[in-house]
């Protein structure tokens, strides 16, 4: 998740770190940008490849970074039915708890990364959030509309509280996200319900 930082946008401490490779190199955090969106779309089509896999890895950073594994979510109440659509999916591996950091931590990334990193970000996050209805599948799509999308929506939403000013240089990429959620939204349904899936 390191990748975050580039999407994200760096900061002095982040220039730092890394040295003088970006400076010297000439890029800039927006050239970083595209080539970090570019290799978290390969590594959600990796996460595709082995699922589809008999024997897949075992992810043990799932673990250690505190995501919730299948026996906690058991013990969760299920009144919305979120949590048995997960475990459907959950194998124990850890993939899918790697998969949800993923999707996560890109859909956190929209609404806080500078300005002209959120048109390449949200084209990645919707475009993510359309391949997971094919695999791992409808539900776990559905889950990731409910679970992270919507949430980050939310909050994007109330970070103008108190300053009208934010949507004179937010609004157009807020409006652009409202719309995609739309249309997001409108393919999942029609997905979950082709499915022959039981509904959420």
């Amino acid at each position: 998740m390191c990748l975050m930082k580039f999407v994200k946008g760096l900061g002095e401490q982040d220039y730092k770190e890394i040295g003088d490779c970006v400076h010297a190199s000439g890029f800039s955090s927006t050239d970083l940008c595209l080539p970090a969106l570019d290799y978290l779309r390969k590594c959600s089509q990796l996460l595709a490849k082995i699922y589809r896999m008999q024997l897949k890895p075992v992810f043990l950073g799932a673990r250690l970074a505190s995501l919730p594994m299948r026996s906690q979510e058991r013990s969760v109440s299920t009144e919305d039915g979120m949590d048995c659509v997960l475990q459907e999916f959950d194998d124990e591996t850890g993939l899918i708890q790697v998969w949800i950091l993923l999707l996560e931590q890109l859909t956190a990334a929209v609404s806080n990364c500078p300005r002209q990193h959120q048109p390449p970000t949200l084209e990645l996050l919707f475009t993510l959030l359309r391949e997971v209805s094919t695999v791992p599948g409808p539900g776990f799509a559905i889950f990731s509309v409910i679970q992270l999308l919507l949430p980050v929506m939310s909050l994007w939403l109330q970070r103008s509280h108190g300053d009208h000013s934010y949507w004179d240089v937010a609004a157009a990429n807020f409006k652009h996200a409202i719309g995609l959620c739309c249309e997001l939204v409108v393919e999942h349904v029609n997905n979950f319900i082709h499915s022959g899936e039981p509904s959420v």
